[in-house]
């Protein structure tokens, strides 16, 4: 016999990479992004942290086995290339992964950045707002150019900027 009862949402895999120069440099950008999750939307975080002197392969590894449904990061630019390189790894391991970025590395034109690199989302300006609406958009790719601040590449390929998201009135 079938339950009634609808089926409990899933819960939405997020891992956050987090790579500074130094452990005195930790992101509040987590504790941020969580907060703009609605309540009704079911998420569990998972941050992966290290420094420049770290290893990409253990970072992607370690992202790998909590078998995120998406992973984001902030791209500066004293961690850009090694953020890239841990991000392309997870890819390999987990294709359908979506990864997100977002941060100083991100403020200009993104296409070239979501075209060499298997990147999903980048946002442009304050993202919390925008990443949760991307979140909850996340199997409905035609929707993205409605959320502002997102830079993706649409399902034919064509580069989509969505200009900079304004300032969230959370931190007014």
């Amino acid at each position: 016999m079938r339950s009634l009862e609808p089926a409990p949402p899933k819960c939405l895999r997020i891992a956050w990479l987090e790579i500074n120069s130094s452990y005195a440099h930790a992101s509040i950008v987590p504790a941020l992004l969580a907060a703009t999750v609605p309540a009704d939307t079911p998420v569990s975080w998972t941050v992966v942290r290290g420094t420049l002197e770290g290893s990409p392969g253990t970072w992607a590894r370690e992202l790998a086995a909590v078998a995120p449904d998406v992973v984001a990061g902030t791209l500066y630019l004293f961690n850009r290339r090694a953020v890239l390189d841990v991000l392309a790894r997870v890819h390999a391991l987990l294709p359908t992964c979506r990864i997100a970025v977002g941060g100083p590395e991100c403020l200009g034109d993104n296409r070239e950045l979501l075209t060499r690199h298997p990147i999903a989302a980048a946002f442009r300006g304050e993202g919390e707002a925008s990443f949760a609406l991307w979140l909850q958009s996340l199997g409905e790719p035609y929707s993205w150019p409605r959320i502002p601040g997102l830079c993706h590449l649409d399902p034919a390929g064509t580069y989509r900027d969505g200009g900079a998201t304004p300032r969230w009135a959370g931190f007014a």
